[in-house]
């Protein structure tokens, strides 16, 4: 998957959790956004020959 936001982006791998309503925590980085409104998208980094995953949420925290 690829996440982008403004001209900061971040490329991750999904692996199963074994199950459609198991869901997992996974860090996946840092993105820097400018204050006010910002847009991210979360897409497939590529041709999909299945599903993706099923997302449950995404958590953002700020950073010291």
């Amino acid at each position: 998957f690829v996440i982008t936001c403004e001209n900061e982006q971040l490329t991750g791998d999904v692996s199963s959790s074994g199950s459609w309503d198991r869901y997992r925590w996974t860090g996946i980085g840092t993105l820097r956004l400018s204050a006010g409104r910002s847009r991210i998208v979360m897409q497939a980094d590529g041709p999909l020959h299945e599903y993706l995953l099923d997302l449950h949420q995404i958590v953002l925290r700020p950073v010291d």
